[in-house]
């Protein structure tokens, strides 16, 4: 092991201390995170769902390097070891294991000759083919190839090893890794495994005793469900069929939400809230509706440029009372967002162990 300090050391020092760091960390085994324990759990319930599937799909128009494209991938995968991770309970307890860096991962796709609906429902079928967790790993990349300038890039993965903010890790430092090489970024600071190590241990610190004891007083008065006036009954089974549906507000009205939020020191997206959960009172009666708001979970500025499922939803809700302005639930909204996002760091998923046990 060299003593040169890591900001002294030259590109080729630095590429040996990550071989080595790699060479160690291989084959480890770690516990998940609580939010990944919850999708495990409906992995098992739903093994050929695509439900959890995250996915970033482009075409690429330029004349693609393929093979500097799969040593862009490689050198990604070094970097995020969550990527080549396999998810299984080989006892009592669930574990996640580093796997080796593959030689080749880049699935390639003969495309030539197909026409754009056969393209468009291969990408699909290869976006919703499930991930087998206790192989690994929970990440994939195919790119369907119709000549030497079309192409498109399909990169897949599962959620319990992926979030939104990993996806833009992801894109920026494959972006750098084949445009210039591993030795253009920095070292990763936290790795998905120091996370999961810090996440238990606060739990059971002052920190996490304080966060424990504000959830159970947010949330004493709201385990029950709330009732909506659909237009559809619930099924008892879960089939993953809901759509999104989209559509912009005027700019006029972003601009009143904007000076709104200016003039009663709010965030746009307290108004927002503020305005849905107004919505939900009127539709449902209840004095409080709790709504679930995901926070990022990366407080902590080690894992900023991490890759994993990190994201933790909190509960928000203000008690309506009768005569109430909007200002004054505004208000109440805004408290109630602030104190979450204080005591974000608590798990959803530790917190439904402990309010409901059984």
């Amino acid at each position: 092991m060299t003593d040169v300090p890591l900001r002294e050391m030259n590109a080729t020092q630095k590429r040996e201390l990550l071989a080595r760091l790699l060479r160690e960390r291989t084959g480890e085994e770690f516990p998940l995170s609580l939010g990944q324990e919850g999708f495990w759990f409906l992995q098992e319930l739903a093994p050929a769902s695509a439900a959890y599937h995250v996915c970033f799909c482009a075409r690429l128009g330029q004349e693609l390097d393929c093979e500097r494209l799969e040593r862009a991938l490689i050198h990604l995968l070094e970097r995020h070891s969550i990527l080549r991770c396999s998810f299984a309970m080989p006892g009592e307890r669930l574990r996640q294991s580093i796997h080796p860096v593959p030689d080749k991962f880049l699935e390639r796709i003969d495309g030539s000759g197909w026409s754009e609906q056969e393209l468009t429902k291969q990408v699909e079928e290869a976006y919703a083919r499930p991930f087998e967790l206790a192989e690994g790993p929970a990440f994939r990349a195919s790119l369907f190839s119709q000549s030497g300038s079309r192409h498109v890039l399909l990169l897949t993965a599962h959620h319990i090893a992926f979030d939104a903010r990993s996806l833009g890790v992801v894109l920026s430092d494959l972006a750098v890794l084949y445009d210039k090489g591993p030795e253009s970024l920095p070292p990763v600071v936290g790795s998905y495994a120091d996370f999961v190590k810090w996440q238990r241990t606060m739990i059971d610190s002052d920190a996490g005793r304080e966060a424990w004891e504000y959830w159970r007083s947010h949330l004493k008065d709201s385990l029950e469900p709330v009732d909506l006036p659909a237009d559809h009954t619930r099924p008892s089974i879960q089939r993953f069929r809901g759509a999104t549906y989209h559509f912009d507000l005027p700019e006029s009205l972003c601009s009143q939400i904007r000076a709104q939020a200016r003039a009663e020191q709010v965030t746009p997206y307290m108004v927002l809230v503020t305005a849905f959960h107004a919505l939900l009172h009127r539709y449902t009666g209840a004095a409080q509706v709790p709504i679930g708001m995901p926070l990022s979970g990366r407080g902590r500025q080690e894992f900023e440029n991490s890759v994993g499922y990190f994201v933790n939803p909190v509960v928000v809700k203000a008690a309506i009372g009768a005569g109430a302005t909007f200002r004054q639930h505004l208000a109440g909204m805004r408290e109630s967002v602030i104190a979450a996002q204080r005591h974000g760091d608590f798990p959803l998923v530790e917190l439904i162990k402990r309010l409901r046990p059984e």
